[in-house]
């Protein structure tokens, strides 16, 4: 797996929480298809959270037993199990905050 698959692991399980919280059911999503497919250019090229999130709209995340880890580019065209909502880049302490005390789930990333 190439760079920063921290943030594909953090906006699968912002994912799972938000699908676990609406229908209680438990499922694991595929980061290596968000990294491979969705994040990043080249298996080389590091990838940004506001970059995945604008690139994840309107889009589904197929789960985990749908492909392999690390996942193929060849297998990019997988059809989605997982509708992505609307998600929002969240910026500083408060809004955190603010965003888990309505149930929001959140994932923040460190430089």
């Amino acid at each position: 797996m190439s760079h920063n698959t921290c943030t594909s692991f953090g906006i699968c399980a912002i994912l799972e929480s938000r699908h676990l919280r609406l229908t209680g059911q438990s499922i694991e999503l595929a980061p290596g298809w968000v990294h491979t497919c969705v994040g990043v250019a080249s298996p080389d090229t590091a990838i940004d959270m506001g970059y995945v999130v604008s690139r994840l709209a309107n889009r589904s995340v197929p789960l985990a037993s749908q492909g392999s880890y690390p996942w193929n580019y060849a297998d990019c065209g997988v059809a989605g199990a997982v509708a992505v909502p609307a998600l929002q880049p969240v910026a500083g302490p408060l809004a955190i905050q603010l965003a888990l005390e309505v149930g929001l789930a959140v994932a923040t990333g460190m430089a």
